[in-house]
């Protein structure tokens, strides 16, 4: 057994395919570590499940840009988005689905491809910036106070039904 006195450090060296299946949405992001379930309604989604889960049943969730209602054709999403892998799906009675995703890491969208009836993209990992063994404790604190401003001020520029009341103002 190692001495406890000594730092470990793992990194994963798993591989990463080159093309990945974009699942974009406008309010959500897939993060490390996170389980994200899912409802999968659309038949170019439910293609897209099928594929990941015949293949490496990796995937990305991607924020779609600001402004993507207006965007002519296939929006696309930020460069920068959550990648991960199916852990469980189930079928529904309705031919729907019900998936769960766990976030596994972040990566770069390079270049997208059109040639399926989902968005695929080439891609690249990002790599954790924090060197092992750095305390991300400062980093966590500012991450807790700075969330619920951002999510405050998405609120505010969500458009709302006109039976939905506006969010009740918070001071930033």
């Amino acid at each position: 057994m190692a001495d406890e006195s000594e730092e470990f450090t793992y990194e994963d060296q798993s591989q990463l395919p080159d093309i990945l299946p974009i699942f974009p949405l406008p309010n959500v992001v897939l993060t490390p570590n996170a389980s994200l379930p899912l409802f999968i309604f659309e038949d170019r989604y439910k293609q897209m499940v099928q594929d990941c889960i015949a293949g490496d049943r990796y995937l990305s969730v991607a924020l779609l840009r600001q402004g993507w209602e207006q965007e002519s054709g296939t929006p696309r999403p930020y460069q920068v988005a959550g990648f991960g892998r199916i852990v469980q799906a189930a079928r529904l009675p309705n031919d729907c689905m019900d998936i769960v995703i766990q976030g596994m890491g972040r990566i770069r969208m390079l270049d997208f491809h059109d040639d399926r009836a989902y968005l695929r993209a080439t891609v690249e990992l990002l790599r954790p910036t924090y060197p092992p063994g750095q305390n991300l404790t400062a980093p966590a604190e500012t991450m807790k106070t700075a969330f619920p401003r951002f999510a405050r001020s998405q609120a505010r520029q969500r458009p709302r039904s006109a039976h939905e009341p506006a969010p009740a103002r918070q001071p930033d």
